[in-house]
């Protein structure tokens, strides 16, 4: 039995979870309801086959499938869209509607299946490449006062463990998933001329305290910060930036990474 999709290199959906996740990104999740969840299932199941809509109904509702509507299954396509879309613009036209006789992945879009134990097989993601029109230079630092740090946030990379070096890294490509996933950052405090930006208010007066006594670089350089975080209320790395992360050209910016213990 199929324990794990993984769509388009970076997307797992997890059927019997009813999840679809961002490998590179913890924070990128996306809970499917059930007959969503079941209807991507078919589709990969029978890719790059053409679905029919009759054939949706017992499959997704089982014996209640009967009493579905057509609406209704346009309507679970759409949130499915949505769904995917949220993780990965690319997949926006991941499933191809055929009108008035059913659905199809479209084959183009890559999808691998892995049983439960497969799961261990599963490929690294490739590194994303830079482009002439979209280059980040990006210090990725370890840092006492951090854990660990998940590059995807910046960039797509994989397998990077550090303890006490520097990397750095001159080029390196944002995909969509770049500004996607900064959008909903917004100021949530200010101090010594610096900027806090986060997705989270809990747990950021306390991170920017901790920051007072650190090594970091001046807020008249890099005024612009980023916490991320890897659970809920508990910050796992700092990003400075020069500009905001929405700018045009983007910023210059450097990662610091938690190694250490998490206790402040």
């Amino acid at each position: 039995m199929v324990q794990l999709y993984l769509i388009n290199k970076y997307i797992e959906f997890w059927p019997l979870e009813h999840r679809l996740s961002h490998r590179e990104n913890a924070l990128l999740s996306h809970k499917l309801n059930a007959p969503v969840s079941r209807c991507l299932q078919l589709l990969l199941e029978k890719r790059p086959e053409l679905v029919m809509q009759k054939d949706f109904y017992q499959y997704v509702w089982g014996e209640q499938g009967v009493g579905v509507s057509i609406n209704a299954l346009y309507q679970n396509i759409t949130l499915l869209r949505k769904g995917l879309r949220s993780l990965d613009s690319q997949l926006d036209a991941a499933i191809i509607t055929v009108p008035k006789k059913g659905f199809k992945w479209d084959e183009r879009i890559s999808v691998e299946s892995f049983s439960e134990n497969e799961i261990q097989l599963v490929p690294e993601p490739p590194l994303i490449l830079a482009t002439a029109e979209n280059k980040i230079p990006v210090s990725v630092v370890s840092h006492p006062s951090f854990k660990y740090f998940s590059t995807a946030n910046l960039a797509v990379f994989t397998g990077v463990i550090i303890t006490a070096c520097i990397i750095s890294i001159s080029q390196v490509g944002f995909p969509s998933l770049y500004d996607n996933y900064f959008k909903d950052y917004t100021v949530k405090t200010n101090a010594g001329g610096c900027s806090y930006f986060s997705v989270n208010q809990m747990g950021v007066e306390v991170m920017v305290n901790n920051l007072k006594n650190e090594n970091l670089p001046d807020c008249q350089a890099f005024p612009y910060r980023y916490l991320t975080f890897d659970q809920p209320h508990s910050p796992n790395s700092l990003i400075v930036c020069d500009r905001p992360m929405q700018s045009n050209p983007h910023p210059t910016c450097t990662a610091y990474i938690q190694y250490g213990s998490s206790t402040p």
